[in-house]
């Protein structure tokens, strides 16, 4: 809660070495200790020194705080807060950064030897926990009672990223060699075996074939090279199988629009509406497919007034792709005479951000899983290039009923529903992001510091005045003094 603190995590181990390695994210470096022209680095999971010998050493893993440095040969710090004196820039605000709620993490690891591929993949665990889920079921599902997605050849090539593949007709999986050595005829073997595969760019634009053999990936990879690759897998016999069905919901309002075409369309009273062309025609969330409305139907959009929703046969679980165009609002649906309650989420707010009192911003993360991002919005007058909005997926319990009656909301939106027939219900049991503590209130900045505030901002505009008056070029006032420095670290850029 207070302005002009460093707080670093000083860490003195008995190796010594002159140079320490600092994680890349996709490679490491190597860096000599501290000096004064160089006594803050950047480093994302780890840093690590190893006994100038190479017969043992010790890293330094952390889950987000990347600023380190190194004062002597057998010291790391890490820097947890920093809160400067000067903002930087009037917008940066530097100075506020760190002021408020403050969640990190750091481990130490040791190892036998030179830095090696250990260390990466201590890092990887860290940073991704083991995750547990609940269930209620008591049955055996298909896959047994382990299953392996993947594996690689060796330690050293690490999976950065498996995905859908955009087209929705294959894996996308990107490998990285993170220990500054060349592969040859490395590879990963999936659950089941590869019937085709290519290399691709970063944004699925195909390169060349890749060479699979006996139903594996096998491929080089140079000293800390990324490559990228989209495979098509071999049918799954004992697929787990789920029903579902999607409902035509009765529309009853226009919100979405074609970008040729956007005249006389609001959502709502929200000021804007959805772009057709960021609308797929089908849609998967969370394995739920949904039948999602185009800006070519007469209405597109359903506004809750208290409809009337009949539930198919054997449905146990509703779901629904929706948002409010007005702040978060608790909503109750009528699955027959149960109430469900939801709470329905402001489309326009972003799904989480944390604290910073330059901005008066307070720490806020949306719980539920985000099912459509509008990257612009559209305006009977043009394009909204940063107007986001953003749909979520909801669950509604309608085990054993028969209908859904919907809230009396006009500011909230429907895009789709889907009824599913699930047999056990299955659920996160592990946190996947950090969620601010409900209980907690900021702290203020005490009147001293807001006093310091204004008399900063009067002695940046009398610097900026003296500066032209002096012919600029930052000759305002002496750079040897600190008022000085303060004033134009909030100024660098414009001078």
């Amino acid at each position: 809660q207070q302005r002009r603190t460093l707080l670093k995590a000083q860490f003195p181990f008995t190796c010594s070495n002159e140079i320490a390695s600092y994680d890349l994210g996709l490679g490491y470096i190597d860096r000599p200790n501290n000096s004064e022209n160089l006594y803050e680095v950047p480093a994302q999971k780890w840093a690590d020194i190893t006994d100038s010998y190479g017969r043992y050493g010790v890293s330094v893993l952390s889950d987000c705080k990347y600023g380190w440095d190194k004062p002597q040969d057998n010291m790391l710090r890490l820097t947890c807060i920093h809160t400067p004196a000067g903002a930087f820039t009037k917008d940066a605000r530097q100075d506020l950064q760190d002021i408020g709620r403050n969640i990190f993490s750091f481990g130490i690891f040791s190892h036998k030897g030179a830095l090696s591929t250990p260390t990466q993949v201590q890092a990887q665990c860290f940073n991704e926990g083991l995750v547990a889920f609940r269930t209620s079921s008591s049955k055996q599902g298909s896959l047994g009672d382990s299953f392996s997605l993947l594996k690689t050849a060796s330690d050293s090539v690490i999976v950065r990223a498996v995905k859908q593949s955009y087209d929705g007709d294959g894996v996308v999986v990107r490998v990285n060699e993170a220990c500054g050595k060349e592969h040859k005829n490395t590879g990963i073997k999936f659950f089941c075996d590869i019937s085709s595969a290519e290399e691709v760019y970063a944004d699925e634009k195909p390169i060349k074939d890749a060479k699979i053999i006996d139903g594996a990936l096998v491929f080089d990879l140079k000293p800390f090279e990324v490559k990228t690759f989209k495979l098509k897998l071999n049918s799954i016999r004992n697929k787990a199988k789920e029903n579902y069905k999607k409902l035509d919901l009765p529309f009853n309002s226009i919100g979405i629009t074609k970008d040729s075409y956007k005249v006389n369309c609001i959502l709502q009273g929200s000021g804007m509406s959805l772009p057709d062309e960021l609308i797929p025609e089908s849609l998967t969330v969370s394995g739920v497919t949904f039948k999602m409305p185009n800006a070519d139907m007469d209405k597109n959009v359903l506004i809750p007034r208290g409809q009337e929703i009949e539930i198919p046969k054997g449905v146990t679980k509703l779901y629904m792709i929706a948002a409010s165009v007005l702040e978060d609002k608790k909503v109750v649906f009528m699955a027959d005479n149960k109430e469900r309650e939801l709470t329905v989420y402001d489309m326009k707010a972003p799904v989480g951000k944390w604290d910073m009192k330059g901005l008066e911003q307070f720490a806020e993360v949306k719980r539920g899983a985000l099912a459509l991002e509008f990257t612009h919005t559209h305006h009977p007058e043009g394009n909204i290039a940063n107007g986001k909005a953003y749909f979520y997926l909801y669950e509604i319990d309608v085990r054993g009923c028969k209908t859904l009656t919907l809230p009396e909301e006009n500011k909230m939106v429907i895009l789709a529903m889907t009824g599913v027939k699930k047999f056990s219900n299955t659920y996160l049991a592990t946190e996947l992001i950090d969620y601010p503590s409900e209980d907690y209130k900021p702290g203020e900045i005490s009147p001293i510091e807001k006093i310091i505030d204004k008399a900063d901002f009067i002695s940046i505009r009398a610097g900026k005045i003296q500066d032209q008056i002096n012919g600029g070029k930052g000759k305002g006032f002496k750079r040897d003094n600190i008022i000085t420095n303060i004033i134009r670290s909030y100024t660098k850029s414009e001078w």
